[in-house]
């Protein structure tokens, strides 16, 4: 039986707007007995006693001629046995042939009718008895010929549906169990343009790194990247693309995250700074605080992370090098903060460990959440470095964005664009989210299998309208959702085989991007309430830490001698603050990056000037003792720069001079002498400053008041004229003595 155009319509409308009350009388008229939905949300489930998985189609498209074979398994999830179980094959008898066609199918509720079952000899499965939790494999194979369809062009959607016996002996009408994907049959016609398809790879998750190194959550991240876990399945997933030309953009986070705890080794190169306390200290001082609550060792190696890391990276290198920024940071967030500190931050974050982890310097993809980004947000893109420090290219920045933001976009244009902002050109790749939007419900629209069926269908109805419209060239980029878990059939699911079809063709983000065409619009969503889904920009109290921190860090880095790897290492910590994993969510990020920044200013503070508040000198001129110490576990080296409080032109009266640069050793003291030399009697003020290798103040000043006397002089000259004098006198009365002996 085949329907015409006209009861096809009719069919995407009701799977819309059709009212709940509407649904089981439609049902009436049909031989599958579709039951009412209880709610249309999108990828709702369903009520039915038995669960249908769909685990893989092939062909993946609909070839005159070619048989249509279905696989998945039926579960029983209810609390009785079902008997007689037979699984049967369900197809729409005429096909969607636009988008919003395709679009109110994946949204209209699990029990809507699409089709008949295909009941001929041969064409259905018995898997006879089911108890509570059992579950059986089906294999449907239908000829072409079985297949009651218009065999018009477009996108048909395809199914199985489950009839069985209850305990009762009661067989329902209605099938207690279904699934559905989309299946495209497209005109094969040679001389039509096929469509250039970008494949953009993410490998993302949320990390949170404390400030020790260690990783909080760390069990869900290590549960993702164990077999079975949506890492892992995604690394797998993209391992089988062969020949199929893949853009993979790792989160650079992860993989970092990924190597420590597959190591066991955390924190900076060369370990974390601590503060030891100062040997010889007072007994009831005690050790500091600065880590006494950091563990001294972080969790053991977890093998299944490490070998996750290996393959990942394996993956990210034999693939055209892209990478995310490392976190993948704001772009928004940057915007509003309007820091070039911040924006370093992350670039150098992001290039060292693209060396590190990776072993190259690589392009950067710019991932906006949702693909929407503030028209502040692209023009601070647009002036940050987009290409590989050893790339004389000159390329400019890369961000896949939604439809939505460029208006006046079309589907039968370039998804590669080059926007003009006022920092420079921005490229674009357009990533339009139906892409990646996955099948209808119910089970998993994200399975491997469904992803890939509504990518297929997407770039059929894509190549059908531009035969209509005579369309030269056609192109699109697909990204695969955010957090995606393909789920545990995606190896039986074929992706990429899947994707060799007629009006495909794959091609790399690179070649894409060399073809990319101006965009005469101006970028941006056109009303706020577009905006009301995504994520905000971080809270001012996180960007304010972070900002803090790297101030801080580089204090510390030249302090200690930890050079760029300590400086990169809390780099990263910074790009993590304003990452948009976490923007949702933005109360335990903040708690992180304050802990860190926190812990570097207790650092700071290990390294201390002491000394007394009121020096007197008995002339002009002297010197006097000032202590250094440092508690850190790490050699230190610094200086000591004292200066006059008050006015210049008395400030020019007051000189001092110093030691030179002192190098103190762990947990050591050392005193450092101050040469003084006042021009005028009186008290000055002065202030002593710890100074880095660098010439920057370190820590609060030592403030002190100097006092000076010429009095001491005119003591020293009357006590020696007083001796002259005494001396003087008993010269004299020797020498009478003398004279009065030698008398006669």
């Amino acid at each position: 039986m085949t329907a015409g155009p006209d009861r096809r319509r009719l069919r995407a409308v009701v799977a819309v707007v059709s009212l709940a009350a509407m649904l089981p009388a439609l049902a009436g008229f049909c031989a599958s007995g579709v039951q009412a939905a209880a709610t249309p949300a999108e990828g709702a489930g369903s009520d039915d006693p038995l669960r249908v998985d769909l685990a893989a189609l092939t062909p993946s498209w609909l070839e005159a001629g070619e048989p249509v074979v279905l696989e998945g398994r039926v579960t029983n999830v209810d609390d009785q046995q079902w008997r007689q179980v037979q699984v049967y094959l369900v197809v729409s008898p005429s096909p969607l042939t636009t988008r919003a066609e395709l679009s109110a199918t994946s949204d209209s509720p699990a029990e809507s009718y699409f089709g008949d079952r295909v009941t001929s000899t041969g064409t259905f499965v018995r898997l006879g008895r089911l108890q509570p939790g059992e579950q059986g494999s089906f294999r449907l194979t239908v000829p072409w010929r079985s297949l009651e369809i218009s065999r018009e062009p477009g996108v048909y959607t395809i199914g199985a549906q489950v009839l069985a016996t209850d305990e009762q002996g009661a067989r329902p009408a209605a099938a207690q169990g279904r699934a559905r994907t989309y299946i495209p049959l497209v005109d094969a016609d040679p001389s039509a343009p096929r469509v250039q398809l970008g494949l953009v790879w993410r490998v993302g998750a949320q990390v949170l790194r404390r400030r020790d190194g260690t990783y909080a959550r760390a069990a869900r991240l290590t549960s993702s990247m164990a077999v079975g876990g949506a890492l892992r399945r995604v690394v797998d997933l993209g391992a089988t693309a062969g020949t199929v030309p893949l853009t993979v953009a790792p989160d650079l986070a992860v993989l970092d995250a990924a190597q420590d705890i597959g190591t066991g080794r955390y924190g900076p190169p060369g370990g974390l700074v601590r503060r030891i306390g100062v040997e010889g200290a007072n007994a009831g001082a005690g050790p500091s605080t600065a880590a006494s609550d950091e563990p001294d060792e972080g969790p053991g190696p977890v093998a299944v992370v490490a070998d996750w890391f290996d393959d990942a990276q394996a993956l990210a290198t034999t693939q055209p090098g892209w990478t995310t920024s490392y976190g993948e940071p704001s772009v928004d967030t940057m915007a509003v903060v309007g820091s070039d500190a911040l924006d370093s931050s992350v670039e150098d974050a992001t290039r060292a460990a693209q060396r590190r982890l990776l072993g190259r310097a690589s392009r950067v993809l710019t991932l906006p959440d949702r693909g929407v980004a503030s028209t502040d947000g692209l023009a601070r893109l647009s002036g940050s470095s987009g290409t590989a420090p050893d790339d004389d290219g000159g390329s400019p920045p890369v961000v896949a964005l939604a439809p939505r933001m460029l208006p006046g976009w079309d589907v039968l244009d370039s998804s590669a664009q080059r926007l003009t902002t006022t920092e420079g050109p921005l490229d674009v790749v357009v990533a339009d989210p139906a892409l990646a939007d996955g099948g209808p419900a119910p089970g998993d629209p994200q399975s491997a299998l469904q992803v890939r069926q509504r990518l297929l269908a997407e770039t059929a109805l894509l190549v059908g309208q531009g035969a209509a419209a005579g369309a030269r060239s056609l192109s699109a980029t697909f990204v695969s959702p955010d957090g995606w878990d393909p789920g545990a059939d995606w190896e039986q699911a074929a992706f990429f085989n899947g994707l060799d079809v007629p009006w495909l063709e794959p091609v790399a983000l690179d070649e894409q991007l060399s073809s990319a065409r101006a965009y005469e619009g101006t970028p941006g969503v056109s009303n706020d309430a577009a905006l009301a889904d995504l994520a905000e920009v971080a809270p001012d109290a996180t960007t304010q830490a972070a900002l803090q921190l790297r101030q801080r860090v580089r204090l510390l880095a030249t302090l200690v001698g930890g050079g760029r790897g300590l400086r990169i290492w809390y780099a990263s910590a910074t790009a993590l603050a304003i990452s948009e994993s976490t923007l949702r969510d933005p109360t335990v990020q903040q708690r992180l990056i304050q802990s860190v920044t926190d812990a570097v200013t207790r650092l700071l503070r290990g390294v201390t000037l002491n000394g007394p508040q009121f020096v007197t000198l008995s002339s002009s001129r002297g010197s006097f003792p000032l202590t250094l110490t440092n508690e850190l576990d790490r050699p230190v080296a610094v200086s000591v720069r004292v200066r006059k409080k008050g006015p210049a032109g008395e400030a020019a009266k007051a000189r001092f001079s110093t030691d030179a640069r002192l190098t103190i050793a762990p947990g050591q003291r050392e005193t450092v002498t101050i040469e003084a030399r006042v021009g005028q009697v009186g008290v000055t003020s002065a202030k002593a400053y710890v100074i880095t290798t660098d010439g920057r103040r370190l820590g609060a000043p030592l403030a002190f008041n100097l006092r000076t006397s010429v009095v001491g002089a005119v003591i020293w000259a009357v006590l020696g004229i007083a001796c002259a004098v005494l001396l003087f006198a008993i010269l004299r009365r020797l020498w009478r003595r003398g004279r009065r002996a030698m008398a006669p």
